[in-house]
């Protein structure tokens, strides 16, 4: 549609003013497969495009409505149509107080234009395509928030299970809304709207992790300041021709000395940007959604809070704990502690059930509980939201059974996971002992089964 002279703009443009391979890679990204939603084994490309356009409208008004079909944007850099979409993408720059003027200004919109569930319009083929509506939530932020609807129109989707994800995608884009803004030097010409950078700020984060180089020599890096890194972290750098990358660390000499596993793809050099990062300390994503000249050598940069994780849970439904970017004590929440199993038997038709039981203690301040628990070295099953400091599952069998359980406050801040001691519970499926007497015409015991 780009170099179309008879439908699209090819008498405005050439193949020199689009970002030809970009396209290509979203285009990779639409033709993936993905869960059809249906069960079993069925897979489907991420994102097809049925449609019709009908009548004439402004140009830029009908690429924007073909980008929103890959959740793209689109914009003009002064020499090219950019086009970005919203897929799983690398840190493109790294930000840190050591290289932005003055401190990062955060806002975030209220919680009363938070949504929680979304109506998705798309083209029924199985109705001549009418318009029918899909409908998306999120269990976890309706309890938090209520139902607050978003309507959106998938335009060009002709199949259920796509339109839902374009909910999951509306409902947990909209509910990571932090916006950042800081001014920055020439470097902020480096990202470009839809650009993901990874901020390091050490008064929100808790402590320090990022700063610049004080010195290199081959895998060893030698930083300005004392840092709280150990092995199998990363150490993330900006490199001199302005690309990020981050590398695992193998060894810390001292608090500045550190060598990594791998060389990085060119030498950094000194006065280059660092940031540390760990699993119990993330970087902050944003996606850049304006960079404004101020003027007087300064950049100001504009982005919104990412979240890395989402595209698994729209794509496949995948359980991942939120990413923490403060070590801050959160509210003072403790967690639960004395966390106990035990377990106990039934008889049921002759056979003996055993269901496992778990009590904990109260925990001041603690309006609710999660709870999770898992058999074995198998996947975390959960269970329902509670305000009690107990419950039971019914029919285990034989196995390691081990039980996490976190307070929630009234302000909707959790406690980290306490985890009770495992256990072996006894097994399901012992026959009982019959006696004969009243109501019971058989007589005779029954051994294990």
């Amino acid at each position: 549609m780009l170099q179309l002279t008879v439908f699209g703009l090819g008498n405005r443009l050439s193949s020199a003013n689009i970002s030809k391979w970009t396209l290509y890679q979203i285009a990779q990204y639409c033709d993936q497969l993905v869960p059809d939603g249906r069960g079993g084994d069925g897979m489907e490309p991420r994102y097809t495009c049925n449609v019709y356009v009908q009548e004439r409208n402004d140009a830029y008004t009908v690429l924007r409505d073909f980008a929103a079909i890959f959740r793209g944007m689109t914009c003009w850099n002064g020499e090219q149509i950019v086009v970005q979409a919203d897929m799983p993408r690398d840190v493109d720059f790294t930000y840190t107080r050591a290289n932005i003027v003055g401190k990062p200004r955060y806002s975030s919109s209220s919680s009363q234009v938070r949504y929680t569930n979304a109506l998705v319009s798309w083209s029924d083929p199985d109705n001549a395509y009418a318009d029918a509506m899909e409908p998306a939530f999120i269990p976890e932020l309706v309890s938090r928030y209520s139902f607050n609807q978003l309507e959106m129109t998938a335009i060009g989707c002709t199949r259920q299970s796509e339109a839902h994800r374009k909910g999951l995608w509306g409902i947990l884009t909209n509910n990571k809304d932090r916006v950042v803004e800081f001014d920055v030097g020439l470097d902020g010409r480096i990202p470009q709207p839809g650009y993901i950078i990874a901020l390091a700020d050490e008064l929100l984060a808790g402590r320090v992790n990022g700063g610049r180089i004080s010195a290199v020599n081959g895998r060893v890096i030698t930083l300005d300041r004392d840092v709280d890194a150990k092995p199998g972290d990363r150490l993330q750098l900006n490199l001199p021709s302005g690309i990020s990358q981050s590398r695992t660390i193998q060894a810390v000499n001292g608090r500045r000395q550190i060598t990594v596993t791998t060389a990085y793809s060119e030498t950094p050099e000194r006065e280059c940007v660092w940031a540390v990062e760990s699993n119990d300390l993330f970087l902050q994503q944003y996606r850049v959604t304006g960079v404004k000249e101020n003027g007087d050598a300064t950049l100001t940069i504009t982005g919104v809070s990412h979240d890395p994780d989402k595209f698994a849970r729209i794509d496949t439904g995948a359980i991942i704990d939120q990413r923490p970017v403060s070590v801050l004590p959160a509210g003072n929440q403790s967690p639960p502690d004395d966390i106990v199993i035990t377990s106990r038997s039934v008889v049921n038709q002759g056979i003996s059930v055993e269901t496992m039981q778990v009590n904990w203690s109260a925990v001041s301040g603690a309006i609710a509980y999660e709870a999770q628990w898992r058999r074995n070295d198998g996947n975390w099953i959960n269970v329902p939201r509670s305000s009690t400091t107990s419950f039971e599952v019914s029919g285990i069998y034989a196995g390691r059974y081990l039980v996490r359980v976190r307070a929630i406050n009234a302000a909707e801040i959790s406690s980290g996971w306490a985890y009770s001691e495992e256990k072996n519970p006894d097994r399901q499926g012992r026959r009982a002992a019959g006696t004969a007497g009243a109501g019971n015409p058989f007589a005779g015991s029954w051994g294990p089964g």
